[in-house]
């Protein structure tokens, strides 16, 4: 496609079985080549809540690929494993890139990080916005 990226070769020719080891974009990259299609939200989930690597969310992020919709799915894998504090700590960090406020106070509120929920209910840009939509 005219991209200067270099395509790492791999054995036997298959995509990686895990993109983790790779930075978001050379991960996006082998995937491509690869037709392969990553469930992304589980990469964030291993690369940002279980190893702390915000790093590669802020590159996920300037590709303008962070939804809503892959906050509440890496809310969903959360619940399904047993955290420790530091998966518990990057949790209640990744959801401050949610750009949606109700799904930041619905996804703050469901796992109990209560000083936030009453921070963007107590603030003045959020709150008003928060309180209509929690009164409908």
């Amino acid at each position: 496609r005219g991209s200067e990226a270099a395509v790492p070769r791999l054995q036997g020719g298959h995509p990686p079985s895990s993109p983790f080891p790779f930075l978001f974009l050379q991960a996006a990259v082998v995937a491509e080549a690869y037709d392969f299609v990553p469930d992304w939200s589980e990469v964030l989930y291993q690369q940002v809540i279980l190893k702390g690597d915000f790093n590669y969310l802020e590159e996920y992020k300037q590709h303008g690929l962070l939804k809503a919709s892959t906050f509440e799915d890496i809310a969903q894998k959360f619940k399904q494993h047993a955290a420790n504090e530091s998966a518990l700590r990057n949790l209640k960090k990744l959801l401050t890139y949610c750009d949606d406020i109700y799904v930041y106070y619905k996804l703050a509120y469901d796992n109990q990080f209560y000083d936030v929920v009453n921070m963007l209910l107590n603030d003045a840009q959020t709150g008003c916005c928060l309180n209509d939509l929690l009164a409908n």
